[in-house]
């Protein structure tokens, strides 16, 4: 049998891992992390929770072909994420014996909600009259340049502030959805 040693967990060892000069500095960041972490998770529980309720208000006839575009949105989204790993989406299909159906199969119920979700809160914004202002657009565009390391301008042309708007809206319906279930 191999005999592991730890470290003595120490403020040596909390220079050596990190930029604490002391246990107690990293213990203290470490938890509020965590604390930071398990918040996040509970926030986006109950964000998913609020669409679930808001989902199940939905009455509309929403024609398929909404369904169809959205679960080719997910196939599409899909096969960028395989690529950025290295794969493809017809490699992925030949390796693991599935086909593009199966996987429309998969992500028709992601679809659908997220269809159903965009509906809800589009009638929220309407309901509402929510509204966006463009100083609002523009923090929007800063906050995403710095996130993604890119020139705002560069961004702009990239993203359309129609989308920029869009987005904000949605996000705007969905606290007035939050605050109306409080």
């Amino acid at each position: 049998l191999t005999k592991v040693e730890l470290p003595e967990l120490d403020d040596d060892f909390a220079k050596d891992v990190s930029e604490f000069d002391t246990m107690a500095e990293y213990r203290a960041d470490v938890k509020a992390k965590l604390e930071k972490k398990h918040e996040a998770n509970a926030n986006n529980e109950l964000d998913e929770q609020l669409v679930d309720a808001l989902i199940e208000k939905l009455q509309a006839e929403i024609p398929a072909p909404m369904f169809d575009s959205e679960t080719e949105n997910f196939l599409r989204d899909y096969d960028n994420r395989l690529r950025m790993s290295g794969l493809d989406l017809n490699t992925y299909i030949k390796y693991t014996g599935m086909t593009l159906d199966n996987l429309r199969e998969q992500f028709r119920p992601q679809a659908e909600r997220q269809v159903k979700a965009r509906l809800a809160l589009e009638k929220v914004v309407e309901l509402e009259g929510i509204v966006v202002a463009d100083e609002d657009i523009e923090k929007e565009y800063t906050t995403a340049a710095e996130a993604y390391s890119m020139d705002v301008e560069e961004l702009k042309k990239a993203v359309s502030s129609e989308i920029i708007a869009r987005d904000l809206k949605m996000r705007k319906a969905a606290d007035v959805v939050a605050e109306d279930e409080e």
